[in-house]
């Protein structure tokens, strides 16, 4: 529950179910920001045309990183209080 209560807002606002180009501009620079925002921007410039390599390789290092971080800390979690 705690899960839906951050990612929903996140998926609304970085543009899951709206896109940027229907939101306010001020909102929608703010959601160019959030994770989901970025990775639909990625995602567009990707599928636009021909990728930048350094770009792309810069990309998917920063989100390899970001799910290695977040692997980490719930790997930590569940060693602290699963299964006692």
């Amino acid at each position: 529950m705690l899960v839906n209560f951050c990612f929903f807002p996140l998926a609304m606002m970085g543009g899951m179910f709206f896109p940027f180009e229907m939101m306010p501009a001020g909102m929608a620079a703010i959601a160019r920001n959030t994770p989901v925002g970025w990775a639909l921007t990625e995602l567009r410039s990707f599928l636009a045309g021909p990728a930048d390599p350094a770009r792309t390789a810069f990309a998917f290092t920063l989100l390899g990183v970001f799910s290695l971080i977040l692997f980490l800390l719930a790997l930590t979690r569940l060693k602290r209080s699963f299964a006692r």
